[in-house]
Parts: structure tokens; C-alpha cells; sequence
């Protein structure tokens, strides 16, 4: 364990490396009292740290390094946060610590979890998402100042990503609440290589940037120390380097760390018909595998769509999977569930479903009944493994696509999805060990392996998106005034130390092989391209010397509202002072953000709008059109 005399010495630890786990070894803990003082034992709810938090507490406790913790899912990652964020408290009094996740479900449970732990000893925190902007019940909605009121008393601030990016674009102050973070803690950071990725990789960007202008040497953000949790990946390192090999440390751990050891399944199934894979070809099998593999045990189905939940449901309830509890017999008749005939009756099957429609009474009812095992099954969607805690010994991932309205189309499950769904397997408590099965077609088999392997390299997808994060550098901070800087900004990204590592920069279109000299130029002419698009689009101005860059009106709306730089484009080159309402309406329906996919059961409805709206959208006959596209959807809508 960690020496009880001084917890918070700093220590000369040697030029950090990666350290992974010996597997099939025990590995020991530390109790909470010989790692911390006695005021801090209080925040712990075990008298013991785990085996990962062991494993790093003097990493943690007696250095200010970065740190990339790199760990199954369910190994108490967050526990390795808590131990920063009390090294914060002890060496940096005054200090401010930023916890970013990927969604709001996750914000509000951490939100629950430490206020419930830490508010009673003085540490208060507060939570930054879009709902912080939301209409209280009197419908007053708060005031920008009042946010930076809340957050000025705060000590530890979580926040989702997205909303910390657009919020810094507007709250540049470092007099304010972010010259006081000191730490930043990323969870989730796999997510890079995902969709989310690029505002991760930005706003960690941003508030190392921050952290190094002169201005602010005697604020605490000048120590800023970047904590970042990761799911098992091949590329710590990758991290490492853009963090700063030289003040970074890599923890690694296999999956013997996880407190429930998880076996993990994937069946690859075979398509009949050249077709789409339907998730309905699955559903015949789902009962075999059940019975394979949970043992009789509490069972997880995660379906990609509501009515899949109830298919799954309805069929399993068909198999007579498992005798009825007489709990959940007497659940079906509770009166919170007296409009809903059909979860009432598979309730008395011993099987149920879990869907966001559902009113909070039929939520809480399926809930508890399954935690506390009377339902053997518990069919749900994927939001279920953001939001409530609810472990199971076996879940199966019934299909691994989702449909996505905004890209009109079928999509695969992220990596994140699938992790954080097959967390959910082995209830510490009950089990020992957990169970994930993951149903997909056969062509997809060795991918899922892959991702649940953790054997595929975290890539940056910022080149994605650049051109909106450098339009919101130049155009909200007064630092990015030149190409040389754009260019500095860019090198301190992910995306840039990937590119520099030869296993990852063939997802850039760069050879393996190619020399430094090549990849900075590459990098170089990226950037310069990128600032070109801006510059044509009127969103800043490049100078005659190519080299100055000035802020522009457009630009600014652009980062302020967070548009996305395809739709602000067609808003400069299209809208005039002469732009008619009923132009303005095409106009703003060809916009990605207000892009909804068109449904079957929509047309008709839609049809009727459009007859009535005062712009009615004609064919070429100039008939009132039918609604046969996004963009029509679009438009109607936005005259309803």
C-alpha cells in the first residue's frame, strides 16, 4: 500500500512506461486508511481501494503527472479520478476540477453519486449539460452569468463534452471558472476514435492551450493536470505521447482487474437473402442462447429500437423461459400498471421490457423487481446501459446496428456502445463471473471480437471536423491570429500523434512508410486547406501574406451556436438582404442540423401539412407535392 506518513509527497518516479498486469495473478489492495489521511476515509464507501486504484495510488497521490488509465469496464476507473481530485484538494486549496463524459445519463449519475459523498464534507458539485439551460418550473430560464455563478462555487464540475465545448467558446475568461480547473479528468476516452471524438480531442486542446499562455502563470489552470480513463486499447502510448511522454504516466490493466471476470461470446449468424441483416432473423435463436449460457441467472437483452424490445420480449415470454416469481405475479397487478395489458402479462412469464416511453412507475416496478431477481429476463434498448445500474449475469447483445434518422440509414453499434452494454455482465455481488454474448451476422464476427478484445487502435477523427474547431479558435480567442499558430494548435492534438505513428496513419491517407518531412507537410497542407474553406465561405479572413488571420461576423455565429460549417457555408453563399421568408424556409430545411429522416407513416400526415402551410411545397405541375424527401419534412415542419 501507499506509506501513511506522507501520502502527498512528491515522489521522483522514473520516466513513466507502460505497466501491464501479469494476468492470472492476484492482485493486491490497499486499504483507504494506510492510502489517505483520516478526513478522507469518509468519501470512500469501502474500507478497501480496489485492485486498479491500488495498483496506482502512488502515481496518483505522490506526482502531478497526467495519467492514462487504460482498464475494463466496471475496474473502478472512476475511483482513480476520486484519488486525483483529492491530491488536487490537498496541494492546490482554491482548485477547480472539470469531469467531461460522453453523456448526460453518466453526468447525473456521478452527479448523484458525489453530491450524496461529498457535498457533506464541503466539497461541492454541480453539473454543466444541456439541461442546465432548461426552463425551471416557474419557466425562467437561467441567465449565462447565473451559470458562471453556480460554477464559481463549485469544487468539482461535471459536465458533458459537447456542452463544455460550446460553453468555453462563449466563457473565455480565465479570471472566472476556468483559470481555477487545475484538473480535467476525460472518461471514456476511447471515444476519440468515435464520432465524439473530435470535441473530446478539441476541448482537451483547448484547456491545455489555455493552460500555457503567459497570462496565466499564477492561476491554478498553469498546473493543469489531465487525468483520462480509457477502455482496454492496443494505443496507451498514442495518449502518452500527446499528453507528454515526459510528464505522463500509462497504467495498463488486463481483464483480470475486472471485479467479476466476463467471458465474452460472439456468434456470427448467416444472411439467407441479399438483403439488409435483419435483427429479426436473430430473434428465433435468442431462446437457445439464453438457455446456453445464464445458467438460470438474471439476463440482459439489449435490442436496438423499442419495438425490438417488445418483440424480444413477446417471443421469450412465447419459449416459457423460466416459472414466474410470485413477486412479479403480484407486480402485474400493481395499479401503476393498469393501462399496460401487455407488460402486465409477461410480467406473469417472468420476463419484461425496459423502454424510455415507459411511465416512471412501470420503470421503477420492472426495475426492482429485476435487481432484486424475480424477472429472469429484462428485454431493453441501448439506453438502458448509460442510464440505471442494472447488472445481470448474462447479457446478450441482440444485433449490432441501430438506425440513425440523421444519417437516413442502418448504422453499426460504436465501440463505446458495445462496451459499455457488455458491462453490464456479472454482478459483483452475486456472481462470479459475467457472461456477454453478442449476436451479429456472420460477416461481422471478427470485428466484434476485435472491439471486445480491445485490440483495435483508438484513431483521431478530428481531420473530420477541423474546420468547425479552428473556427471556433480563431473566432472565440484572441490567441489564433496567424497560420503559424492554427498550426501549433493542430500539433497538439491527437490527430497529430497518431498521423505521427506509422500503425495508425494509413486512416489518413498517408503511407507507412513516409518520412517526418512528408507527414508534417501533409499536416500542414490539412491545415492550410482547412483555413482556405473558412476563408472562402466568408468565415474569416486570410491576409494577402497568407500567413495573418483575421475574425469574422459570420465565423463567430458559427462557433458560438455551433454550426456545423456545411450548413453556415450555404447560409453565406445563399442569404441576401434580399432573401424572401419562403427562400429563407428552403434555405434552412437544406441544413444538416434540422435533417430528419422521412418514415413511411409520415407522408400522409405530412402531405396534409403541406396543403395548408402558407409556403406550400408545389411539384411541377404546381400541385401541392407530395412529402417525398428530408428536406420537404423539413420545410413543412418548420411552417406547422
Amino acid at each position: 500500500g501507499v506509506g501513511v506518513q506522507r501520502p502527498f509527497a512528491d515522489t521522483q518516479l522514473p520516466r513513466p512506461t507502460t505497466t501491464r498486469a501479469a494476468p492470472g495473478m492476484a492482485h493486491p489492495v490497499t486499504p483507504v486508511r494506510d492510502a489517505l489521511p483520516a478526513k478522507y476515509h469518509a468519501l470512500f464507501r469501502h474500507p478497501m481501494l480496489n485492485a486498479v486504484q491500488s495498483a496506482v495510488a502512488a502515481d496518483v497521490l505522490r506526482s502531478d503527472r497526467n495519467l492514462v488509465i487504460a482498464s475494463p469496464t466496471a475496474s473502478g476507473k472512476t475511483g482513480v479520478f476520486e484519488l486525483a481530485l483529492i491530491r488536487m484538494l490537498e496541494m492546490r486549496p482554491g482548485g477547480k476540477a472539470l469531469f467531461l463524459a460522453p453523456m448526460k445519463a453518466i453526468c447525473a449519475e456521478r452527479l448523484a453519486d458525489w453530491s450524496a459523498r461529498f457535498s457533506p464534507h464541503g466539497i461541492d458539485v454541480m453539473m454543466l449539460t444541456s439541461d442546465s439551460d432548461a426552463e425551471d418550473a416557474d419557466g425562467v430560464r437561467p441567465s449565462p452569468y447565473d451559470v458562471v455563478k453556480w460554477l464559481e462555487k463549485a469544487t468539482l464540475i461535471v459536465a458533458t463534452t459537447e456542452k463544455w465545448d460550446v460553453w468555453t467558446r462563449t466563457q473565455r475568461s480565465t479570471n472566472s471558472v476556468i483559470g481555477q480547473i487545475c484538473l480535467l479528468c476525460v472518461d471514456e476516452v476511447h471515444m476519440l476514435g468515435e464520432s465524439r471524438g473530435p470535441v473530446i480531442e478539441a476541448v482537451v486542446a483547448r484547456m491545455r492551450t489555455i493552460s500555457s499562455l503567459p497570462d496565466v502563470a499564477q492561476l491554478p489552470i498553469a498546473k493543469l493536470r489531465v487525468v483520462v480513463l480509457s477502455a482496454t486499447i492496443p494505443n496507451p502510448e498514442t495518449l502518452c505521447e500527446w499528453l507528454g511522454a515526459e510528464r505522463t504516466i500509462v497504467r495498463t490493466f488486463d481483464a483480470s482487474f475486472r471485479p467479476t471476470p466476463l467471458s465474452l461470446v460472439v456468434s456470427g449468424y448467416r444472411q439467407h437473402i441479399a438483403a439488409r441483416f435483419e435483427v429479426d432473423m436473430l430473434l428465433p435463436a435468442l431462446p437457445s442462447v439464453i438457455r446456453k449460457h445464464s445458467r438460470e441467472r438474471p439476463t440482459l437483452v439489449f435490442m436496438a429500437s423499442r419495438k425490438g424490445a417488445v418483440d424480444a420480449a413477446l417471443q421469450l415470454a412465447k419459449a416459457n423461459m423460466t416459472a414466474p416469481s410470485d413477486e412479479a405475479t403480484a407486480a402485474a397487478a400493481d395499479p401503476a400498471l393498469r393501462g399496460s395489458h401487455e407488460l402486465a402479462k409477461l410480467l406473469r412469464s417472468g420476463v419484461a421490457y425496459h423502454l424510455a416511453s415507459m411511465s416512471a412507475g412501470e420503470r421503477r416496478i420492472v426495475e426492482l423487481l429485476f435487481a432484486e431477481g424475480h424477472l429472469s429476463v429484462l428485454c431493453a434498448t441501448t439506453g438502458l446501459s448509460l442510464g440505471v445500474n442494472l447488472p445481470a449475469h448474462l447479457v446478450v447483445i441482440c444485433g449490432t446496428q441501430r438506425y440513425n434518422g440523421s444519417t437516413s440509414g442502418y448504422v453499426d453499434y460504436s465501440n463505446s456502445d458495445i462496451l459499455q452494454m457488455a458491462g453490464r455482465a456479472g454482478r459483483p455481488q452475486f456472481d462470479t463471473e459475467g457472461v456477454c454474448v453478442v449476436m451479429t451476422s456472420e460477416a461481422s464476427t471478427s470485428k466484434y471480437l476485435d472491439i471486445l478484445a480491445g485490440v483495435r487502435p483508438v484513431a483521431s477523427q478530428l481531420h473530420k471536423q477541423l474546420v468547425e474547431h479552428l473556427n471556433s479558435e480563431i473566432n472565440t480567442a484572441s490567441y489564433m491570429t496567424s497560420v503559424s499558430v492554427a498550426l501549433s494548435f493542430v500539433q497538439d492534438t491527437y490527430l497529430y500523434k497518431c498521423v505521427l505513428d506509422p500503425n495508425l496513419r494509413h486512416n489518413f491517407g498517408i503511407a507507412r512508410d513516409a518520412d517526418l518531412q512528408e507527414v508534417d507537410q501533409q499536416v500542414h497542407s490539412l491545415c492550410l486547406n482547412t483555413l482556405r474553406r473558412l476563408d472562402d465561405s466568408g468565415l474569416i479572413r486570410l491576409a494577402e501574406d497568407g500567413q495573418q488571420i483575421e475574425p469574422l461576423g459570420a465565423g463567430r455565429i458559427m462557433a458560438r451556436y455551433a454550426v456545423c460549417f456545411e450548413s453556415m457555408a450555404l447560409i453565406t453563399s445563399k442569404l441576401s438582404a434580399q432573401t424572401s421568408v419562403e427562400e429563407l424556409l428552403d434555405l434552412l430545411s437544406h441544413c444538416e442540423e434540422l435533417q430528419d429522416v422521412l418514415r413511411r407513416s409520415e407522408r400522409k400526415p405530412l402531405f396534409e401539412l403541406n396543403k395548408i402551410s402558407r409556403y406550400p411545397i408545389m411539384d411541377a405541375k404546381l400541385q401541392v407535392a407530395k412529402v417525398g424527401d428530408a428536406h420537404t419534412k423539413t420545410n413543412v415542419l418548420l411552417q406547422a
